[in-house]
């Protein structure tokens, strides 16, 4: 393939053709460039855009990557002829391509043509957003002046330098959170210390990052001497899971007293899972013959005998985590891959936020919630082992696994992970023989079988995919990033549990005091009306909000979203200095965070939609410490800025006033919105999915199902 030299002038090389490029439309756009055809750059750069934007193009990094040989020269061309709404084009295109670069370097230069772009925008006075005059816009429209929209860059985090290229922002309108500001706000403190909640001084540890999450797990395991108690609501079979149980298993044989409770609906409608019968549950088992309490919450069969009209689909969503009545943990990761891998050895892994508490008060927060669920019996199953033991054995897969992954952690070696198959396979087997000569002192004298061989072997084969953590434990700092706080732990029960919700009212409590600013951090936004309500009240009195959240792009839930793409609209209509920021990149944002005037923190496994409002059991812990605010707000930087997560504001035309302008029949106009980015067929499908649940709403089958929470309006989820 014949390249043009970044350094050479595109203007005085041989006339390109497209046969100079793999891809079309840089040849298209090097030929215009030649013949100074801005006209014809803008159509081709139209037609990039567009390409880029289609949902199954595998050519996405290659548009991208031969576009950038030409498209230094292009802005050049453009600044020379003051051609603005053609470098507003070149800004569109690069927000949105960006997120499809791979390569690092190749990466950020196209952030640093995008920054610069964007400078000389705002220097000629020309991001302004051009709104049309009638109607709800379409960005790309065939027009001379199709892209005449501003692209312009997103710097919510004003003061900390943090910059990112997005679509369809308003400057004037920035109101983001300083971490450097402080608010005085002792309302907010009196309300806080009012909650009605357990809990006391702690020292928190924040944890972002995948890795720290799952060393920070590892070492609450491995640090217990009395007990551990643990609920997730998914514990999936793979390195992680069989790794999690099997150091489970290691601290019942050293004498520590375990509790373990996981979810049925994990596996009643995905893949088979640890409470699959015969192909998950006799690893369960495993652990109750050895006298670990194992429950399952809320399984089909007792969901279709008992609550058939209240609670059916109930779900126990906790993820709990408590050592020795003083260690504690929560957050939004359940036990699985896609939670603790990071994103350079998979770059679709989940991006989320636990927190690690040391403070008794919290820990019996966390346990009294633990317990709620656990010990509710007409809610719960308990696993046992088989009458004479367990038939199939599973301690030498489990064990294995847990020696598997300590060794992997502990791994010095600095030789990479080898690319050929016989390399791989060589260290594949020099670990499972340190892991079969371990066994004897973990209490495991029997031979291991052909079977429990093929199982830890192909375990060992999914662990060094995990090049990341491979020797992180040695390096893992277990005091870095600790601040002191004082925090309380929410909880909600399920509707098949007992009666128990003290979240959303803490909720609205603290967010209620709030004088200056709210960012939430959550995966799923539907707000119910208690919620949107309030955040409007705030909205009145100059409380600024900003959602971050998903898209159809890197969400896991079509339900959730197709009623997001027709509410968000109407959100930012109804309060005011909202603002609504979503992730369009691969890497599915599963945070449940939110930070209030940079003094309280939350860190929960609520989802801001009507399931952990009304439905699932859930826990939530709120802390007051201004370090812990200003740590949790640089992970939002983090994520709004990295061009891998291609975050873009969804906004709606305002008046001078601020107020929502509106269409005859009182319509938000939208000026950046899902159908900007996103393909016709998919925007239908999510039309569609949406149409089907309003069906299922209007036949009452949902409020019958969901919605019997005590005090709980179900009018307020009545779509008809």
């Amino acid at each position: 393939m014949t390249k043009i030299s970044r350094n050479e002038p595109v203007r005085d090389s041989i006339l390109p053709t497209e046969r100079k490029f793999e891809t079309k439309n840089a040849g298209r756009l090097s030929a215009a460039l030649n013949d100074r055809d801005f006209e014809e750059m803008s159509v081709v750069l139209g037609d990039a855009h567009d390409a880029i934007k289609a949902l199954k193009n595998p050519n996405r990094e290659k548009q991208i990557q031969e576009l950038m040989l030409v498209l230094p020269k292009v802005v050049e061309a453009a600044e020379e002829e003051r051609h603005w709404s053609l470098l507003r084009i070149i800004l569109s295109v690069l927000a949105l391509g960006i997120p499809f670069i791979i390569d690092a370097r190749e990466r950020s230069e196209a952030v640093e043509l995008a920054n610069k772009v964007k400078a000389r925008l705002d220097r000629e006075g020309r991001g302004e957003i051009i709104r049309p005059k009638e109607g709800p816009p379409k960005l790309f429209e065939r027009t001379n002046d199709r892209f005449s929209k501003a692209t312009t860059s997103m710097n919510i985090f004003p003061g900390t330098g943090a910059s990112s290229v997005l679509a369809g922002l308003e400057p004037k309108k920035t109101h983001a959170p300083n971490a450097a500001s402080k608010v005085n706000n002792p309302g907010l403190k009196k309300a806080f210390d009012a909650l009605p909640l357990p809990g006391g001084p702690a020292q928190t540890k924040l944890l972002s990052g995948n890795t720290e999450a799952w060393l920070a797990r590892w070492d609450m395991l491995e640090k217990a001497t009395d007990s551990i108690d643990a609920t997730y609501f998914i514990l999936e079979k793979d390195p992680i899971g069989f790794s999690f149980l099997g150091h489970l298993l290691k601290k019942k044989r050293e004498g520590v007293e375990v509790r373990l409770m996981t979810d049925a609906m994990a596996d009643t409608f995905g893949e088979a899972g640890f409470t699959a019968a015969f192909r998950g549950l006799d690893y369960l088992e495993e652990l109750a013959g050895a006298d670990i309490p194992v429950k399952i919450y809320n399984p089909l069969s007792l969901r279709l005998i008992t609550k058939l009209n209240n609670g059916l689909l109930a779900s126990n969503h906790d993820k709990i985590l408590v050592v020795d009545g003083k260690t504690s943990m929560t957050g939004g990761r359940n036990i699985a891959d896609d939670y603790f891998l990071d994103p350079i050895d998979d770059p679709t892994a989940w991006r989320d936020t636990d927190i690690l508490i040391t403070g008794k008060g919290a820990a019996d927060g966390m346990t009294s919630a633990f317990e709620a669920e656990f010990n509710h019996d007409p809610a719960t199953y308990d696993v046992t082992g088989d009458l004479f033991g367990n038939w199939v054995k599973r301690d030498i897969e489990l064990t294995g696994a847990y020696l598997l992954m300590d060794l992997w952690l502990n791994d010095t070696s600095s030789e990479p992970v080898p690319s050929d198959e016989p390399g791989r396979q060589n260290l594949i087997d020099s670990m499972l023989s340190k892991v079969y000569e371990r066994l004897p002192s973990e209490g495991i004298e029997r031979e291991v079988s052909d079977r429990e061989k093929e199982s830890l072997q192909s375990i060992a084969a999914q662990l060094i995919q995990a090049s990341v953590m491979r020797g992180s434990k040695v390096s893992y700092d277990t005091t870095a990033g600790v601040d002191r706080a004082f925090v309380k732990i929410a909880d909600s029960t399920s509707l098949a549990g007992t009666e128990l919700d003290n979240i959303d009212d803490s909720l609205i409590a603290v967010l209620g005091q709030a004088k200056d600013e709210i960012i939430i951090e959550n995966p799923y936004v539907v707000l119910p009306d208690r919620m949107l309500r309030a955040l409007k009240e705030l909205g009145d009195n100059g409380v600024k909000t900003t959602i971050i959240t998903n898209s159809p792009l890197s969400t896991d839930s079509t339900a959730t979203q197709a009623f997001f793409l027709e509410e968000w609209a109407n959100a930012l209509a109804a309060v005011p200095n909202l603002r609504i920021l979503v992730a369009t990149g691969e890497r599915k944002l599963h945070a449940k965070t939110a930070v209030i005037d940079r003094e309280v923190t939350i860190v929960s496994t609520y989802n801001m939609d009507f399931l952990s409002a009304q439905v699932n059991s859930e826990i939530a812990s709120f802390s007051h410490s201004p370090e812990l605010a200003a740590r949790t707000l640089k992970t939002y930087e983090a994520d709004v800025t990295d061009p891998a997560n291609g975050f873009v504001e969804y906004t709606i035309a305002r008046n001078e006033d601020g107020t929502p302008r509106l269409t005859d029949s009182g319509e938000p106009i939208v000026t950046f919105g899902p159908e900007d980015h996103l393909t016709d067929k998919m925007i239908e499908s999510y039309e569609s999915i949406r149409d089907k649940a309003k069906w299922i709403r209007r036949m009452g089958l949902l409020k019958s199902m969901f919605f019997k929470r005590p005090g709980t309006d179900p009018g307020e989820f009545d779509e008809s």
